[in-house]
């Protein structure tokens, strides 16, 4: 029985759906906690998902992204959007099939069992393991924690698939070496402890810092021997030649009772043989935890052996290939970046070419909503153009005395068409000053502001004015409720708003404060429901980033 995940806010498409795909026999699990989406899948393991995309906090477009990291399961889109460029981002994001609301069920069951079909004529995919929010791949063999995905190699990855089959429990040293053998997997003590540390430290990278815990070797702890697990550890590797020490000195005391007229020169051979022999010891003791530290905090390994010499080379050739594999990835993700960047260039084009040809529309009132979508496309155009040139911020930043006044204007003017449409007021006062910043960028900020406050402003007006080195974009639209003022400049979330409206993408308060950060402006937002929102640029000299 094939199972479905079904991410819809509405209560009544919901149950609806659920219980037309029970009818036909299929299992269907229900999302409730929208913040919860992904460990949810995981922890489900559907074969289809369908996903609405007006979704509460984080929209669908997000969470297919996130899936996407980690599985290729298909995924089917069920949204009142129709227009042909939300389809198509939905395909991009990673969607398999989109179907518009209202739909009928018999298309819609047709459609689900379709994708079905072609998915799984080969069998179920099961390849995913998770814990505490992190997934372990074992088809690409990485890591995902919160979006980052951490790559393994493959000593990394076999360790950890150890530790997440024990999720929970202790797995001591002895008990991982044994697992690690059992599955045909030969590394000895040494090896272990390298690739833990190792491990331990991209863990770190990604905010994962306390999920290896001292003194344990488990899915939530691994870290460096102490001296006295050492001490243990090196007698255990040595004890057969602690042994044959031993053994001569059992023979030579022997010797001295059997042959008694030798008995003090072989006493004196007992004592030059345990002095030596605490010596060596003491010694290969102090040079291996030297190698160990070295081993362990700078993965700096001397070869002591052939076959630790072997070890090393191919470890040398195991970095040499990774590091390859990093600059073709970083080439991959070049020209992906330059595919996009010439693809925003590209569709300028045709927008410029359709504003032109709105003159030619001799009805007034259609010709405004066309200027208007228009005017959208351009924004939402330049939005993915700014977003991409965020990579390289710092290559063009020009840091200068900037006059806010005729910046806001220009800002206010792009936008008059709305402030016409919607019969808003605009007040801009005290604005003759001049501030540190990047004009350019700056403009972005402000632009990016503006026009979410007219998104959500349907009568009244907005207010622009400077005050106490701040600069002020106060509306009187809807406002944002509590629950969401924490998290409107986290990318993707576009709130109970953008919920409501199905206007907001999530990217335009996340590209402002990205770029407000890195100019070291401090950007804010208070506001009250039903009243109106205002958003604060506090211009802090002392905080320019400009390295």
């Amino acid at each position: 029985m094939h199972k479905i995940l079904l991410v819809e806010d509405d209560e009544v498409i919901r149950q609806q759906v659920k219980k037309m795909l029970e009818q036909w026999g299929y299992e269907v699990v229900l999302v409730e906690d929208f913040m919860e989406v992904l460990s949810i899948f995981v922890k489900v393991e559907p074969h289809l998902v369908l996903m609405d995309i007006g979704l509460p906090l984080f929209n669908g477009y997000h969470w297919c992204q996130e899936i996407r990291k980690v599985s290729k399961v298909p995924i089917m889109f069920l949204s009142s959007r129709d227009q042909a460029m939300d389809i198509v981002m939905a395909i991009n994001m990673g969607g398999d099939d989109f179907v518009t609301k209202p739909f009928d069920q018999n298309v819609l069951l047709a459609k689900i069992q379709g994708l079905l079909r072609r998915s799984y004529e080969f069998g179920k995919d099961q390849s995913l393991l998770e814990y505490m929010g992190v997934i372990l791949n074992l088809k690409a063999m990485d890591l995902v924690y919160q979006g980052e995905v951490v790559s393994l190699t493959k000593n990394e990855f076999q360790i950890l698939q150890v530790l997440f089959d024990h999720a929970g429990n202790i797995v001591s040293r002895e008990d991982l070496m044994k697992e690690l053998w059992n599955s045909d997997f030969f590394i000895d003590d040494n090896t272990l402890s390298v690739n833990v540390a190792r491990l331990r430290k991209k863990l770190e990278a990604v905010g994962l810092k306390d999920f290896m815990e001292p003194r344990k070797v488990s899915v939530t702890g691994c870290v460096m021997m102490d001296k006295r697990q050492f001490v243990k550890y090196q007698i255990r590797s040595r004890l057969p030649f602690y042994l044959l020490f031993i053994f001569n000195g059992i023979i030579l005391v022997l010797f001295a009772f059997l042959f008694e007229e030798a008995a003090d020169i072989l006493h004196y051979a007992l004592t030059i043989l345990t002095f030596v022999a605490i010596i060596i010891v003491i010694w290969d003791l102090v040079t291996s935890y030297q190698s160990y530290n070295l081993a362990y905090l700078y993965e700096k390994m001397t070869p002591s052996s052939p076959l630790e010499f072997y070890l090393a080379q191919a470890l040398e050739n195991a970095k040499e290939s990774q590091m390859v594999q990093t600059e073709e990835e970083r080439k991959r993700y070049t020209d992906l970046m330059d595919y996009y960047t010439l693809w925003v260039h590209q569709i300028k084009t045709p927008i410029a070419a359709s504003q032109l040809l709105l003159g030619d529309v001799t009805d007034s009132k259609t010709r405004a909503l066309l200027e208007q979508e228009v005017f959208k496309i351009d924004a939402y155009t330049n939005l993915v153009l700014q977003y991409l040139r965020l990579e390289n911020f710092h290559d063009d930043l020009q840091l200068r005395q900037v006059t806010l006044e005729p910046l806001v204007k220009e800002v206010v003017r792009k936008h008059s068409l709305f402030f016409i449409q919607k019969g808003l007021t605009i007040n801009l006062h005290d604005l003759d000053v001049k501030v540190v910043s990047d004009e350019k960028w700056l403009l972005v900020i402000i632009e990016q502001v503006l026009s979410n406050s007219l998104k959500y402003t349907k009568s009244g007006g907005i207010d622009i004015y400077f005050k106490d080195n701040r600069l002020y974009l106060k509306d009187s639209g809807i406002g944002i409720k509590d629950s969401d003022i924490l998290r409107v400049f986290e990318r993707g979330f576009s709130g109970y708003n953008g919920r409501l409206t199905q206007q907001s993408s999530g990217l335009g308060l996340y590209l402002s404060k990205k770029i407000a950060d890195q100019l070291g402006h401090d950007i804010s937002i208070s506001s009250q429901v039903g009243q109106g929102t205002t958003v604060s640029i506090h211009f802090q000299k002392q905080k320019l980033a400009i390295d």
